[in-house]
């Protein structure tokens, strides 16, 4: 966490947007309403020659995200928590954006050792998952290419790189000499599953599958170094190479610290689709009747991003990210999708941060597509 925002509002922002993970309180404690949101502008240049011919400039404003927190401590064991999401300037009246429940848990807090959380939930994968959506604590505007749901159903399946819910639950923290070892465990739906829309025995949103997520992640943690191997293994099924339903491991490791005023954080992450004999048998054969030269047919992905940053001053803070995504799957190219991102943030007081980034994103995927883009974005984000 150390590594994503300035030192001296570490603590601050640690205990008031994660504090449902550590509550403490006393019976009877009323519940806490909070939130943040992140206002942005955002001016892009783009170019693409291809199946998708591009050549053009934009400006916009936009309300990127709002999120209403909903906190109640009912004991020092049991505590619940809600978190609703609104996107991209969301309006019913007007069609734009979404709103979803992002999570809705109960927690049960034994020890520090063990936690248990019941119902809708963000699980543990790496080290940015179940804070990506946390704009105060982040300095990107635009985030890494597999935490950024502006690019989803766009280019990309981002959701394939990290699991998006859980429904069950557990973790705690063990010191061991100087050190802190983590562990979680989660279970719920298949991301992919089948739902029961349109069925007079379930209602929607109901996974009629057998097969089921799950997952988890070990780590260290000492003074401002955080390390982990992250694990999960669900079903999905293949939309763009057709070859039925896959059996879907995730495996993923981060690293972050800081020394004096540098902050380094990277994270890796590979999605293998474990084929049955006849499905191997399809996706061979897709790839010899496939006509675009050089490139897999692959239902395998990577991912990564390594972000180096400075501390100017304690309210100032300058970065910069590379970050590639491969995704033979839906984008066709063996290059993957580059990421190169420099910005910088101001703290003025506690709950307020004034962000300005560039990014430059480039894709090369043979004859198919070649595409440029040039981003700047200015954005603030606000704590209430």
């Amino acid at each position: 966490m150390r590594t994503l925002i300035h030192r001296p509002a570490w603590l601050l922002y640690t205990v008031v947007l994660l504090v449902p993970l550590e509550a403490h309180a006393q019976l009877g404690d009323p519940i806490r309403l909070y939130g943040y949101f992140q206002g942005q502008f955002r001016y892009g240049n783009e170019r693409a020659t291809g199946v998708i011919a591009v050549d053009s400039e934009q400006t916009s404003f936009s309300l990127q995200q709002l999120n209403l927190l909903l906190a109640k401590d009912f004991d020092p064991s049991f505590s619940a928590f809600v978190n609703l999401e609104f996107t991209n300037t969301f309006s019913t009246q007007d069609g734009w954006g979404n709103l979803k429940v992002e999570e809705a848990w109960l927690q049960y807090r034994y020890s520090p050792a063990l936690r248990v959380q019941l119902g809708l939930r963000i699980p543990e994968f790496n080290n940015l998952n179940t804070i990506k959506n946390r704009t105060p604590l982040l300095p990107y505007i635009a985030r890494p290419l597999a935490y950024e749901t502006a690019l989803a159903g766009i280019l990309l399946d981002t959701e394939a790189f990290a699991p998006q819910h859980s429904f069950l639950s557990a973790s705690g923290t063990y010191p061991v000499g100087g050190v802190r070892l983590d562990y979680s465990a989660h279970l719920g739906n298949q991301e992919d599953f089948v739902t029961a829309e349109g069925s007079n025995t379930f209602p929607t949103g109901t996974d009629v599958s057998l097969a089921k997520a799950y997952g988890g992640r070990i780590g260290i943690r000492h003074r401002s170094l955080k390390a982990g191997l992250s694990g999960t293994s669900d079903t999905r099924t293949t939309d763009v190479i057709r070859v039925g339903d896959v059996e879907r491991v995730r495996i993923g490791a981060d690293l972050s610290f800081t020394l004096n005023r540098f902050s380094f954080e990277a994270e890796w992450t590979e999605v293998i689709s474990i084929l049955s004999d006849a499905q191997q048998q399809q996706l061979d054969r897709i790839q010899a009747e496939q006509t675009i030269p050089q490139v897999s047919v692959s239902l395998d992905k990577r991912f990564y991003y390594v972000t180096l940053g400075y501390y100017l001053t304690d309210t100032v803070f300058a970065y910069g990210i590379v970050s590639q995504l491969f995704d033979a799957e839906n984008i066709r190219t063996d290059d993957g999708i580059l990421f190169l991102s420099g910005g910088m943030t101001y703290r003025p007081i506690d709950p307020v941060v004034f962000k300005v980034q560039y990014v430059h994103g480039q894709l090369k995927a043979n004859p198919i597509l070649d595409y440029t883009g040039s981003y700047v974005f200015a954005a603030v984000s606000v704590l209430f």
